[in-house]
């Protein structure tokens, strides 16, 4: 049985801003509001569309939404999944069967 998940009309609201200034479709979003972050999942390959030249499109997601944001690419494995949301962070793990 597969459950749906269910976006807020805040996510989407985010995730349409996402959009509309760095031209890449998010996968997902997690509002963090104890940390005033704002996370997008995007496709592979996309995150470094999304950050745009030296940052400036998250730096204009920062200003319209005075949250700091954070890319994730999305990964068809967990492993790959987990090394995208460290990309600054050396990480390294072995899942047990």
């Amino acid at each position: 049985m597969t459950s749906k998940i269910r976006l807020t009309a805040d996510e989407i609201r985010y995730m349409a801003l996402f959009e509309s200034i760095t031209g890449v479709a998010a996968r997902d979003c997690i509002i963090d509001n104890h940390s005033n972050k704002i996370t997008f999942i995007t496709n592979k390959n996309e995150a470094g569309i999304a950050v745009g030249k030296n940052g400036s499109k998250i730096k204009l997601l920062r200003k319209t939404t005075g949250r700091n944001i954070e890319i994730i690419e999305y990964a068809d494995n967990v492993q790959d999944f987990i090394k995208n949301a460290f990309t600054f962070i050396k990480v390294y793990f072995k899942l047990k069967p």
